[in-house]
């Protein structure tokens, strides 16, 4: 049979249930969230990669500071920082995680307070959504970066084929001739342990733009560009291998428009 408190329990049981309700309200709507959130939980949310950008400044004891920022236009909520999904939100990243990211990419982030955040998966249109493409992506191009094998040994040589797709099935079905400014070769990064090692780049550099060409793409057409890699004198581990192939010059600096990554393992 339940029994009840005693009456001199009641008092007691009474104001701590008060204290509950009253430390809760408080950190719900008084203090921010994310005092309330981080020390307990990682959040996570996934977005599209709008631009980058690098700041300089100082800090409040007068040293030079650099930020590296990436706005990322987010697919679902940020509850951390107050973001919802569909804003835009330049989060404070590292210098390997801004190396590595470029824009269009989809990618998932590790939330922090005073938007930092740490990037942990990367890949070009991974996750993104139909009506993302259609707001803000009207190209109906998928680009395919594969490798002929996913393990190799040191010494050996990895061979990439990057492939451009007209599927009219991205622009709802219609089919429609796409142009477009390409590198004449593949351009590729290699990095290691969130550290650019390696790459072919003489263009993005430099802005060579004779090393442009004017692209017509009729629908269900494609384009295949190959490269290789000499795996010597590296070390095991997994490695990222990023391509570039579109360009797309705005009112002032040139971007990358079509540009994706794969992931390879090398073993002694």
């Amino acid at each position: 049979m339940l029994s009840l408190p005693k009456k001199s329990l009641i008092k007691p049981l009474v104001a701590a249930l008060l204290i509950i309700v009253v430390v809760s309200g408080l950190a719900l709507y008084v203090l921010p969230k994310y005092i309330y959130i981080s020390p307990f939980s990682s959040f996570y949310a996934s977005g599209v990669v709008d631009h980058k950008s690098v700041g300089y400044g100082t800090d409040n004891k007068g040293n030079q500071l650099t930020t590296y920022t990436v706005s990322i236009e987010l697919l679902n909520d940020d509850p951390v920082n107050h973001v919802s999904a569909w804003d835009t939100l330049a989060y404070i990243v590292s210098k390997p995680d801004w190396d590595m990211v470029a824009p269009q990419d989809s990618v998932r982030i590790k939330i922090f307070p005073n938007a930092q955040a740490q990037i942990v998966d990367i890949g070009v249109f991974m996750g993104v959504t139909p009506e993302w493409l259609m707001r803000n992506r009207n190209l109906p191009v998928s680009i395919n970066l594969t490798s002929d094998k996913t393990q190799y040994t040191i010494g050996e040589t990895a061979n990439f084929t990057v492939r451009l797709i007209n599927e009219p099935a991205l622009s709802g079905g219609v089919p429609i001739n796409v142009s477009l400014s390409l590198f004449k070769d593949c351009i590729f990064f290699v990095y290691f342990d969130g550290k650019l090692i390696t790459s072919n780049d003489n263009l993005l550099q430099y802005n060579d733009q004779t090393e442009i060409k004017a692209v017509s793409l009729q629908p269900n057409q494609e384009i295949d560009y190959s490269f290789n890699w000499n795996l010597a004198n590296i070390q095991q581990g997994t490695y990222s291998v990023r391509a570039y192939i579109g360009y797309s010059p705005p009112l002032q600096a040139p971007s990358i428009t079509l540009t994706q990554l794969t992931i390879i393992t090398v073993v002694r």
